[in-house]
């Protein structure tokens, strides 16, 4: 009961979130979104450490520790690969768009991705012609 309560805890909390983002756009402001986030968290925790413990209650007690480092192991795996991919995703589907920083002049905006979502040098500081990113002489 536990579980399914955190799992819609955690689905009502994300939709507010979308609802949220959607009828504060483009000024989205910070503090809306604390009550989601927590209404989200609080069902995360009640999901993630029922559901720990019911997959280590499943294993032999003399193994109980080997399962929980497969566990947290595979946890971290999928934390990595979950946030490699997203990243590689979003940084791609911005490729090309540049942005000043706060009060610079625009030919020193930073850009943040190249052609095919190839990156490229993140700097405040225009490019010396001739000049290749990544390259010291």
């Amino acid at each position: 009961m536990v579980l399914v309560l955190g799992c819609v805890l955690l689905a009502a909390g994300l939709a507010a979130v979308v609802l949220v983002i959607h009828v504060t756009a483009p000024q989205v402001n910070g503090w809306l979104l604390i009550a989601p986030l927590l209404l989200a968290g609080v069902g995360t925790g009640m999901t993630i450490a029922p559901n720990q413990d019911f997959v280590l209650a499943t294993a032999p007690r003399q193994e109980a520790g080997t399962a929980a480092g497969v566990l947290s192991t595979a946890q971290r795996i999928g934390t990595a690969l979950g946030i490699g991919v997203i990243g590689t995703v979003l940084f791609g589907a911005w490729g090309g768009l540049t942005r000043p920083l706060a009060g610079q002049p625009e030919e020193l905006a930073i850009p943040i991705g190249g052609p095919a979502g190839q990156p490229e040098e993140v700097s405040p500081w225009p490019r010396r012609p001739g000049r290749r990113p990544g390259r010291r002489r």
